[in-house]
């Protein structure tokens, strides 16, 4: 029944609202209807979630309103007459897309797939959430959330993984249709550029940089098709598609707000073409408002800001074994922005012929080229000039913020590839392909497809699903081997920060048994109050393997050395019961020290790892050194001056071994570089501060340097 419960949501979800638009509005050209039945499926999906959650609503009563929906569906259908030719269309989509099903039943074993996105959708199941210290939009996570309420379990998760699937097949379907409807052959090269992405596995592996450009595509290719309606009562519907893509874009992942943007500038730029301007900025606001919607959900259980993490992103983008400019953006550049899509085996032929490594920068080349062409013969619309704007744009904005995966820049890649098939457009004639084989094709295929699945059952659900779940996102003995600690065991739980560990498929009954306690991502804010527990079979802590790197790692030392815990393998530690970390167990907080700042140099290399500002405290880390001077005896403070009267005060910091600065300066001295201090406000007056950090040499000399960071103070 698994499976029929699922198919059935995915039904009321996706193919009734196509139904009741096209029942609603028969003379509308069918690419809008196809939309606008998106629209609405998404915007329903997101609106329903967001009650189920706020309300509490139980499942079961969940499960019948989407029975009760689907036979009125069924109803629906049989009252309509049926063309024939749009379901031919959405079969040659779904021909096209196959390659891409294949990979349904691998997905979700990434970790931020399994760990966050799909960890919130089984966390909305019981309709809680909690995010993490990023503020990452949730429209797919509650639409995951409705598929499992509605098939009853949250075990099975390729059935929500086929949503992935779904929504390039409408993608797909609606460049068919404008093709057909306008004859413009620049549907046809966006689906063509378009398609080795969609074929890529991370188009439906659970992570959200495939899904947000495909909105974001939605979104420029309604625009660009509105361009070709000004003259027509259509120019505005399929501005307000593209305004609604855009916010749908927008609760997907946050670099879907760069096509509310766009979009926003384009209608500026267009506005004496809008004969209702206050219809436009209703779609406008409507657009803004699913972030703002989800920023509801968001702000009240989270405990940072909608930045939090943003200079930790940028820190990571800039990490290279070599410190040369040049050489970082080359690397950034070309070995991961460019990597994609040229490891394809759809372009392995052709790169193995010219004996190149990348195609990508080719394929921009030549299309700026032939941008400037068009725009020398005036021929360059707004859109086409907008769009390659943005994408240089976006490019420089993965550069600098989020250039540590290319994933990262998969929304700013749409951009292109609408710009590229608009400027490409001039040396393409129309093709109007030969469709009697390909249905023939179609009509075999749907037949075995349709026999197929009418033989399976919650057994093969199961199958495919244990498949991939064995391989969520790491070594599967490590898993074997927590599960083994586990095993027999009544009241023994794991304290983890490898947070795929507990989704994997040899410990996920036990997860579901409530034996996993996650630690987050990144600990060092944690006083281990957690690991105090009365349970006599004890308790066991599993690091991810990066922690050995953290600068907070001490913590995990001193309770080993205080024997409040016990090493049996590396990175994993048995946790007694009965232990007790006292309040002040940890506690290293900053005190004022009594020295004259006097006059100083400002020659000090150093780089902030994390700056954290809350009500209670100042939290910074990193590591610093005289450019021309690295010894080891360099005492280091931070220095905060109130702006106001210029009053000031001198704090300690704590050392921190920092093996990597001393690899990556090739000095050995460089090792205690490191510190961090936790600066109480208690110790300040109300006002606004400058943050320095003071080093003095063995000769008693003082360097400083300012932050950029700088505080206010309010009691």
């Amino acid at each position: 029944m698994i499976l029929i419960k699922a198919f059935i949501g995915l039904f009321v979800i996706f193919i009734l609202p196509q139904f009741f638009i096209k029942k609603k509005y028969p003379k509308m050209p069918e690419s809008l209807n196809v939309l606008y039945g998106l629209i609405f499926s998404l915007t329903f999906t997101w609106l329903l979630a967001i009650i189920f959650y706020s309300m509490s609503i139980p499942n079961t009563y969940i499960q019948n309103i989407f029975y009760l929906l689907f036979f009125i569906g069924l109803i629906l259908i049989t009252k309509l007459k049926i063309n024939l030719k749009p379901i031919i269309i959405y079969l040659l989509t779904i021909v096209i897309l196959l390659p891409l099903l294949n990979h349904i039943g691998e997905g979700f074993r990434a970790l931020d797939a399994a760990s966050s996105w799909n960890r919130w959708a089984i966390e909305l199941f019981f309709n809680k959430y909690h995010p993490i210290d990023a503020a990452y939009p949730i429209l797919m996570p509650m639409l995951w959330s409705l598929i499992y309420k509605i098939q009853g379990n949250f075990d099975i998760w390729w059935t929500s993984q086929l949503t992935l699937f779904i929504i390039p097949i409408f993608l797909y379907a609606v460049l068919f249709f404008l093709y057909k409807e306008l004859k413009d052959i620049v549907y046809i090269l966006v689906g063509i550029f378009l398609y080795p992405y969609i074929l890529m596995p991370q188009a439906i592996n659970g992570n959200m940089d495939m899904p947000v450009m495909i909105m974001g595509m939605f979104s420029l290719i309604s625009l660009y098709t509105a361009s070709q309606y000004k003259t027509s009562r259509y120019f505005e519907y399929y501005t307000y598609a593209s305004l609604l893509f855009a916010g749908l874009a927008s609760i997907t992942k946050q670099a879907g707000l760069a096509f509310i943007v766009f979009d926003i500038v384009y209608i500026i730029l267009n506005l004496k073409f809008y004969k209702n301007k206050k219809l436009i900025l209703i779609f406008i606001s409507i657009a803004i408002l699913y972030f703002l919607s989800f920023l509801s959900i968001f702000i009240p259980n989270s405990h940072s800001s909608l930045t939090h993490n943003i200079d930790h992103l940028k820190h990571l983008s800039y990490i290279s074994n070599n410190k040369n400019v040049f050489n970082i953006y080359i690397e950034k550049l070309f070995y991961k922005f460019f990597e994609v899509p040229a490891i394809l085996p759809i372009f392995k032929p052709i790169l193995n012929f010219f004996k190149i490594n990348f195609i990508s920068p080719y394929l921009i080349i030549f299309g700026y080229i032939i941008f400037i062409v068009n725009i020398i013969r005036k021929k360059s619309s707004i859109i086409n000039i907008l769009l390659g704007i943005f994408f240089i744009i976006g490019v420089l904005v993965w550069i600098k913020f989020f250039s540590y995966d290319f994933r990262n820049s998969l929304w700013v890649r749409a951009f292109f590839i609408l710009f590229f098939a608009i400027n490409l457009k001039i040396f393409f004639k129309k093709y109007k392909p030969n469709s009697l084989l390909i249905k023939f094709i179609l009509f075999i295929f749907m037949a075995i497809f349709g026999y197929k699945l009418y033989t399976l059952g919650d057994k093969y659900a199961y199958n495919i699903q244990n498949i991939g779940q064995k391989q969520v996102c790491l070594n599967p003995s490590l898993a074997k081997y927590a599960a083994s600690l586990l095993q027999n065991k009544r009241c023994a739980k794991i304290y983890t920060n490898e947070l795929a560990l507990p989704f994997n498929y040899y410990v996920w009954k036990y997860q579901k048994e409530g034996k996993f306690v996650q630690m987050g991502w990144d600990y060092k804010y944690y006083n281990f109050k957690f690991l105090e527990h009365n349970c006599t079979e004890g308790g066991y802590i599993i690091f991810r393997k990066t922690s050995l790197y953290m600068p907070e790692w001490w913590k995990v030392q001193k309770l080993e050395k205080d024997k409040k815990i016990k090493k049996i393998k590396p990175l994993i530690y048995f946790v007694p019961p009965n232990i007790k970390i006292p309040k002040d167990y940890f506690d290293r907080n900053s005190k004022i020290v009594d020295i004259n700042l006097t006059k100083s140099f400002n020659d000090i290399k150093f780089s902030i790892d994390r700056f954290t500002l809350n009500k209670n405290y100042i939290y910074i880390s990193g590591w610093a050194f005289i450019k021309n001077n690295p010894l080891i005896d360099n005492k280091k403070y931070i220095v905060l001056t109130n702006k106001s009267n210029s009053k000031y005060y001198v704090f300690n910091v704590e050392n921190v071994k920092r093996n990597d600065v001393a690899k990556e300066f090739k000095n050995e001295k460089l090792t205690k570089s490191g510190f961090s201090a936790i600066i109480p406000l208690k110790y300040l007056y109300k006002g606004n501060y400058k943050i320095e950090l003071l080093l003095i040499d063995k000769n008693s000399k003082q360097h400083r340097v300012i932050f950029k960071q700088s505080t206010n103070i309010l009691k």
